[in-house]
């Protein structure tokens, strides 16, 4: 072990390493000088400095004169000495005082073990020992501190190799109890760490909530304003909506992508807003200027959610819902993969909804009618996944929910199909 260490035999060093603090309470009784210091101490505005308590070490040996030896000698350099002749006696100081450093007789070891190093080590692991040999007992305490990493003290010693092996222990004291300290300090953090991330995360989900029920509820607003102006399609985007957000767990899209399309197909037509009613309940055929006004419902849609910080491009998709893959469609004529694929659901699910459901100028054409439509612009118009999850969801038995689609209602179940993987529909890229 490698350590910087004061020379022992440098009273102003030793002095200035153990800096006594300052008493905030001003009090002068119990102050005692500085240790290897022979000036007294002085006050400094007010508040007088005490020294810090004494290391302690316990000097367990058995012979006599080489314990009064080694007492005397560490006392010359200000340190307190307690002394322990037998192994119960040592025992008995280590179980009553806080001891820094222990000088252990190496004939305390008995058949191959040392008791009192076993005990030290299961209860004050951290307090340095020096184990103390002469010449015949060398060996052996040369195996016990390979076994615990300790420092052998040949003896006889020199006073200054004595001091510097008991200077380099309690460096590594000192070291130990600040590492001590600042674990139990991190621990301590941590644990107020954690507390507070639990605390605050608990309010985020809170909010997230909240915010959830918000949007929720503004986007069914949003929706009954313009079934207020088309009483006659009333529940129309809401039956939209969940029958596009089967259709998407169908063809296996992740959970963010069928609630941007939820959401997208609540609000599709909101556009509508800004065609005349008398257009919108008209229930004679529209002529070609009638039906221009109503082919601008998409882009001003686009326009009145655009500002509104939707977690998905819920604009887009609404502006996109009737692109046609050939680029027939409108507002802007896209071209397959320039359509995003919610869009391309929303228009399955637009497209079928209005041909299963009643209109001002015509009742509803049934399932037949629904099925010819999509299979003849299956890969042209309409997306070739989204046709066929949808045909496959009708064939077994899917009906529009009543009264409210959008309270959480279970999804119609379908097996997805092997040939889902025309314009970037695949398994993977959406499970």
């Amino acid at each position: 072990m490698s350590v910087t260490c004061i020379d022992p035999w440098s009273r102003s060093l030793r002095a200035r390493s153990f800096q006594p603090e300052a008493d905030p309470s001003g009090d002068a009784e119990g102050v005692s000088t500085a240790v290897g210091s022979d000036e007294p101490p002085t006050a400094s505005d007010g508040a007088i400095q005490r020294q810090p308590p004494r290391p302690a070490l316990l000097v367990a040996i058995r012979d006599d004169a080489v314990r009064s030896w080694l007492r005397t000698v560490i006392e010359a350099e200000g340190y307190e000495v307690l002394e322990a002749s037998t192994e119960h006696a040592a025992r008995r100081v280590l179980g009553q005082a806080q001891i820094d450093t222990v000088l252990l007789d190496v004939r305390f070891r008995a058949e191959g073990s040392h008791p009192l190093l076993e005990m030290m080590r299961c209860r004050a692991p951290r307090v340095p020992v020096l184990l103390v040999a002469s010449g015949p007992d060398m060996a052996i305490a040369v195996d016990a501190a390979q076994e615990g990493m300790l420092e052998v003290v040949r003896f006889p010693v020199a006073r200054r190799s004595l001091m510097w092996a008991v200077h380099r222990a309690l460096h590594q004291k000192i070291l130990t109890d600040r590492n001590r300290l600042l674990e139990s300090e991190i621990l301590l953090y941590k644990d107020r760490l954690e507390k507070a991330v639990r605390f605050r995360t608990a309010e985020l989900s809170k909010n997230q909530v909240r915010l959830e029920r918000t949007l929720e509820a503004t986007i069914q607003a949003m929706a009954l304003a313009v079934e207020a102006r088309d009483p006659f399609t009333a529940g129309h985007q809401r039956r939209v909506a969940h029958l596009a957000t089967s259709i998407a767990c169908c063809l296996g899209f992740k959970k963010d992508s069928r609630e941007m399309i939820k959401t997208a197909g609540s609000v599709h037509d909101l556009g509508k807003i800004a065609v005349p009613s008398e257009i919108l309940t008209k229930p004679g055929r529209l002529s070609e200027a009638e039906f221009g006004l109503i082919r601008t419902h998409a882009e001003r849609g686009w326009e009145i959610l655009l500002p509104v910080e939707f977690p998905w491009p819920v604009a887009e998709v609404v502006r996109q819902h009737h692109e046609c893959l050939d680029g027939s469609g409108y507002p802007r004529g896209l071209v397959g993969a320039d359509i995003l694929p919610e869009a391309r659901v929303l228009a399955v699910a637009d497209v079928t909804e209005a041909i299963l459901s009643h209109r001002p100028y015509r009742a509803a054409l049934g399932y037949e009618a629904a099925r010819c439509a999509l299979m003849s612009g299956r890969g042209r118009r309409y997306d070739a996944d989204a046709v066929d999850a949808c045909i496959q969801l009708l064939d077994n038995g899917y009906v529009f929910p009543e009264p409210d689609p959008m309270q959480r209602m279970p999804m119609m179940e379908c097996k997805p199909k092997s040939n889902l993987v025309a314009y970037g529909f695949s398994g993977g890229k959406y499970s």
